[in-house]
């Protein structure tokens, strides 16, 4: 499973999960905000290193919604610049330190 973490605007970010063999995922605009470890990047990282297999992010491999998200495409949440991508609606990757 890809998984992006993108910036929507100056205070807002999103995710899109991709997986292969089940719909792509995303929340956007996500919970929480922090310039440095968005909240959702939080879970990612804590799953990864811990193996946790049925947090949120493994849930979302196992072909499920996690509760969280919904399936793409979505309408595409607003975004401060043009160079949104088609299929999620999260800007070019920007650095959120």
């Amino acid at each position: 499973m890809d998984v992006t973490f993108g910036l929507l605007g100056p205070r807002h970010y999103g995710v899109e999960a991709r997986r292969p063999g089940a719909p792509t995922m995303g929340m956007a605009p996500a919970p929480g905000f922090d310039r440095r470890l968005p909240h959702d990047l939080q879970h990612f990282l804590v799953e990864e290193q811990l193996g946790i297999a049925d947090g949120i992010f493994g849930r979302l491999a196992a072909g499920g919604t996690a509760g969280t998200s919904t399936r793409w495409p979505a309408p595409s949440p607003p975004s401060t610049s043009a160079a949104a991508s088609p299929s999620s609606g999260l800007r070019s990757p920007s650095p959120l330190a």
